[in-house]
């Protein structure tokens, strides 16, 4: 998605929400769609094209599953997820949900970095090119 909505500006940039280790509790309804720990990774963020906000994700992971590269998932910083995920190729894909929350578009993706499932869960943004 970072490939696509940047040409349609000039610079993306990533503002971080909430991002660190909750508990299965804490996470919500989505932990069905992972397989159970007791913990989970969390990212919140908001991706900006040009200073306008275009799309709020929320990345999901098992702690369990943050070995080897990727451990990274835990120190993008203000990169978007999408340079990382899609850094080697594009990862395998279990399913992709498309749906709306009022007027806005959403999408929601489990998604196999190296074999290890991530939840993705973006929600479009009124600002977005997708409504142009």
């Amino acid at each position: 998605m970072t490939r696509r909505l940047e040409r349609h500006c000039r610079r993306i940039s990533v503002r971080r929400g909430w991002e660190g280790l909750v508990t299965a509790d804490e996470s919500g309804d989505e932990l069905a769609l992972l397989p159970a720990s007791e913990r989970y990774w969390l990212r919140e963020v908001v991706l900006y094209g040009d200073d306008a906000p275009w799309l709020a994700g929320r990345m999901v992971i098992p702690e369990s599953m943050l070995n080897g590269p990727e451990y990274a998932l835990t120190t993008l910083g203000d990169m978007p997820l999408g340079r990382w995920l899609f850094r080697d190729g594009i990862p395998a894909r279990d399913y992709i949900q498309l749906g709306r929350t009022g007027s806005l578009w959403a999408r929601r993706s489990c998604l196999r970095p190296n074999g290890k499932p991530l939840l993705l869960t973006e929600l479009f943004l009124p600002d977005a090119p997708l409504y142009g």
